[in-house]
């Protein structure tokens, strides 16, 4: 204090510091400065620079120790005292407390149920069940850290027996023994985590020593070895810190006088419908639900009892306290004696609603500041509450003059403010800048840095991320757009928490964290990027504009999204980024057609019809690209590794003898050798020493080698099969053949040569539009597609009228076939629900021409395998007046193709839709508005 402030680097690097070598600060009872330079003249400074540290272990040998700071006498230093063993008064009963482990054990439950039963109320029961619960605790489950040394010792003197000579009785002790110590680690871990208060961390990832630790950091804090009185005096003396205490809150908590509430005020009230549903005796439904919307391990009551217990004991604890709260409703009255509801013109008010934070928009004239005044004076005096002034301020427009701001802060008596403070969390006035972007930007930092990244694992690292910091930036995502800087500073922050890393020790990422934060079902962990989840948060936004348009709030944004507001604001600014991303995720329901635009609204659901025609545009070649990258900025071998700090041989794996490097994995090496001397590559492998040199001189060689194909071409090929078979050995233990691996380059290279043409003519090939046609009058078309993987397969349906409409749909994942079978089998099931439907007049398409060969053909052999299907479709036909059997391509064929892929990918049993299924709207629009889409024919 006094003195510039300290780099926030610094700091940072020695919470880093002190986080890993797991220490904990022990604190401090007196003066909070160890130094001060005794200067006067404004040049006075006070530092803290000494501090006690200590790690869990320490902590656990003293878990009373107290640092005293002493008076400063002659010395700039004050001395300090640490006392390992203060003498405390701690002579007091220890509450009962239902522990969290407790619920996961069966003969608990069964325990708690028996003795509910044999009770006459609720809270008999309970003091029962409380009383049981402490004779089994002792008897019965005992102290899980007792159990688990003894259960070790007996495996250790298990384990030495078996080692004198084999023996199957111990061996199955052994086993039993490791069963029940695993049992053991789970309570423990179990233990730990009801202890931390770690709510959104879930068990079963082995953070017992993050549990422990967040545990011994709670404790410290939770002690009270001193407390300072409102005159600056520090008070020791537990006794006296008990009455100090009291004290304090009887003086909040007393009742002050209050004037009577005026008569000229209008207050709402509230219709019959709404008081008769607000005087309805709950249901068992609501009951059991407001029961489940408390947070289950919170602080309990006098009984000792968590709302976990009663949620874990509802189904022989329901009845019984259902009742007691409807009693509630429709006997019990107020006792008089506790409680005295004040009335006003005969009104009882129960509750209260009380704002703590208030807003007020007014002019700077004395008219409006003396509304203001007598507004808060009356609310105060009727209420008898205070405003805290030191938390209450005044932000004025920049045309204010500065004594017109002066004016009006003296009458109010509150401070002025340059910016918008914060409004229920949410930081106003907010610029573009990074710098008012820093507080949330630090918060989060905070938050990281406030946990045990080295006693977490993966797992709980991964839950950490997504149940606490995402849900914390999220708050402000939701509205403000983050500048890019801000966003890769927010995944900095996530990704060295993730990997360890600080800002003196950068650890390697084994994983790139664009797949780590790919969703879970597509492999990767389920994070967000910070970028991507603030545009789609305001995305959300903007759909929350559209489906509440007609609020007052929803009025007022649309400014900005139709452009009436010229100079936007940050939030506005916001708004356009998520309206792009909105626009790009819907689709327009045309009416009439007036407002939407044929060439560039989305109407189809595909896009832009501009962005669908096809025409002489220049294409990039995705599949070979200009750039070449280098093997050395792609491949982590393991010379790179051991130099990380990785227990990796750096041995080459192939020959066993020289160090792993590039030169020698691509040309020094025997094995290699035997590779470039089977294909006759013209490769140089002695006279160019440098690798990068070598590499783009050889892969770039355009002289004809062996069988005509390019020496570059060849020498790409060898290069990745080399790699290849390199990692095979090492992860596959497959053995390194050259002649093999020579063989399947020099194949791939001439597959890739003689189809890329080699200087010939190609053939040429026109672009067909496919769309999905209605059937006459009358008729009705059905169309089957199936859908084949892995010797598995699923088939699908849909039958429409005329006109286009859904009449149905089906799917169903079969079991074994092929793709053949998959084609057959659907028409077969549509046929059969065409005939249940009685669509007499059935134009048939598939995209199978040999299905449709198999059913029309009369001289289909009875010994085909699918010969009892194929006459199962022809029986199906008789059922009907006229049928068509033809052929389409799969892009007119698209809603029976989707549901073929979704039945598979569910694996769902046979299913009917007399509806359009959701995720097949967008194919079955496409297909009613006779959308085509281009496929390339070869002439």
């Amino acid at each position: 204090m006094g003195r510039c402030p300290l780099s926030i680097s610094r700091i940072s690097n020695f919470k880093n510091f002190i986080d890993a070598c797991g220490l904990l600060d022990l604190g401090f009872v007196d003066q909070k400065f160890m130094w001060c330079n005794k200067r006067g003249n404004g040049r006075l400074v006070f530092e803290r620079l000494d501090r006690f540290l200590a790690n869990a272990a320490w902590l656990n040998l003293f878990p009373e120790a107290q640092n005293t700071h002493l008076p400063r006498i002659k010395s700039d230093h004050i001395p300090l005292i640490l006392n390992t063993y203060p003498i405390l008064n701690h002579h007091y009963n220890r509450p009962f407390r239902c522990e969290r482990v407790w619920l996961s054990q069966l003969e608990f439950i069964n325990l708690a149920e028996n003795s509910w039963k044999n009770t006459n109320s609720i809270a008999n029961g309970l003091n029962q069940i409380r009383e049981q619960a402490v004779i089994w605790n002792k008897t019965t489950f005992g102290n899980i850290f007792k159990r688990k040394n003894r259960v070790l010792r007996r495996l250790e003197g298990v384990g030495r027996a078996l080692a004198l000579g084999p023996n199957s009785c111990l061996v199955d002790l052994e086993h039993e023994l490791s069963c029940e110590y695993q049992l053991i680690l789970s309570q423990e871990e179990e233990l730990w985590a009801s202890k931390s208060r770690m709510d959104w961390l879930h068990l079963g990832d082995s953070n017992t020593t993050f549990f422990h630790a967040s545990v011994i950091g709670r404790r410290r804090p939770n002690q009270i070895f001193g407390l300072m009185d409102q005159v600056g005096n520090w008070i020791l003396d537990p006794e006296q810190i008990k009455l100090l205490i009291i004290n304090y809150f009887s003086q909040c908590f007393n009742s002050s006088p209050v004037q009577d509430f005026p008569l000229d005020i209008n207050l709402p009230q509230i219709s019959t419908t709404q008081a008769n549903t607000l005087a309805a005796i709950p249901s068992n439904e609501e009951i059991l639900s407001a029961l489940k919307s408390l947070k289950p391990f919170k602080a309990p009551g006098k009984d000792g009892f968590q709302p976990a217990f009663f949620q874990k004991c509802w189904h022989f604890l329901g009845n019984e306290i259902s009742s007691a709260s409807k009693d509630i409703f429709q006997t019990q009255s107020v006792d008089e004696k506790k409680w005295l509801p004040f009335k006003l013109n005969n009104i009882n008010f129960s509750h209260l609603l009380f704002a703590n934070d208030v807003l007020l928009f007014a002019r700077n004239d004395k008219k409006s500041l003396k509304a203001i005044s007598d507004t808060l004076g009356n609310f105060m005096n009727i209420l008898g509450l205070t405003i805290n002034e030191s938390k209450s301020s005044i932000w004025f427009s920049p045309t204010n003059s500065p004594e017109d701001k002066q004016r009006a802060s003296t009458y109010l008596k509150f401070r002025t403010i340059q910016k918008p403070a914060n409004y229920l969390g949410f930081p106003l006035g907010i610029s573009n800048r990074v710098s008012d972007f820093n507080p949330i930007l630090d918060k989060v930092k905070a938050r990281i840095e406030s946990w045990k990244s080295r006693l977490l694992s993966k797992a709980g690292k991964v839950t950490l991320l997504s149940s606490v910091v995402s849900s914390t930036v999220a708050y402000y995502m939701q509205c403000l757009p983050f500048p890019k800087q801000i966003c890769d500073q927010l995944d900095k922050a996530q990704r060295d928490f993730f990997w360890n890393s600080t800002s003196s020790e950068r650890r390697m990422h084994l994983i790139n964290w664009d797949h780590i934060c790919q969703p879970k079902r597509e492999g990767g962990l389920g994070l967000f990027k910070s970028r991507n989840r603030n545009i789609s948060l305001l995305a959300k936004l903007n759909w929350r504009i559209m489906d509440d348009h007609n609020k007052v709030w929803a009025k007022c944004i649309q400014h900005y999204q139709e452009g009436i507001i010229k100079g936007y604001s940050t939030i506005g600014r916001g708004i356009r980024w998520g309206k792009e991303l909105l626009d790009r995720g819907t689709i327009s329901l045309v009416m009439n057609g007036n407002n939407t635009s044929f060439w560039k609204d989305n109407w189809t659901g595909l896009g832009p019809l501009s962005s669908l025609v096809q025409g002489p545009l220049n294409r990039e070649d995705h599949l070979l690209r200009d750039k070449i990258k280098k093997y050395g900025a792609l491949i982590v071998k393991g010379i790179n590794l051991n130099r990380r700090g990785l227990a990796i041989p750096i041995i080459c794996p192939l020959c066993n003898r020289d160090v792993e490097t590039l030169n020698h994995l691509f040309r020094d090496c025997l094995l290699v050798r035997e590779v470039w001397d089977a294909v006759r590559s013209k490769a140089d492998l002695d006279t160019e020493h440098d690798f990068q040199l070598w590499l783009k001189k050889t892969v770039t060689n355009q002289s004809q080698s062996f069988l005509g194909i390019p020496s570059g071409t060849l020498a790409i090929f060898t290069l990745t099969y080399i790699w290849r078979y390199r990692n095979n050995l090492i992860f596959k233990q497959q053995r390194f053949n050259p002649t093999q691996l020579a063989k399947r380059a020099v194949a791939n290279a001439a597959e890739l040569h003689f189809l890329t043409n080699n200087g010939k003519d190609i053939r040429p090939h026109t672009i067909r539009h496919i769309s999905w046609e209605a059937p006459l009058e009358g008729w009705f078309k059905l169309n089957t597609d199936g859908s084949s993987s892995f010797g598995l397969f699923s088939v699908a349906g849909v039958i429409r009228d005329h006109l286009g409409n859904w009449v149905y749909g089906f799917s169903e994942f079969v079991g074994q076939g092929n793709s053949l079978k998959a084609e057959v089998w659907a028409i077969y099931l549509g046929l059969k629900a065409a005939c249940s439907l009685n669509c007499s007049h059935l134009f048939v398409e598939t995209d199978s021409q040999v299905a449709i060969s198999l059913i029309l053909t009369l001289d289909t052999p009875t010994t085909h395998h699918l010969f009892p299907i194929i006459a199962a479709c022809r029986e199906s036909i008789q059922g009907l007046t006229r049928m068509e059997l033809q052929h389409i391509f799969r892009e007119g064929n698209s809603c029976a193709d989707f549901l073929a892929k979704q039945a598979f990918l569910d694996r769902t049993s046979y299913t009917a839709f007399d509806t359009i299924p959701p995720g097949a709207s967008i194919n079955f629009l496409a297909d009613k508005m006779g959308t085509s889409f281009p496929r390339r024919s070869d002439n």
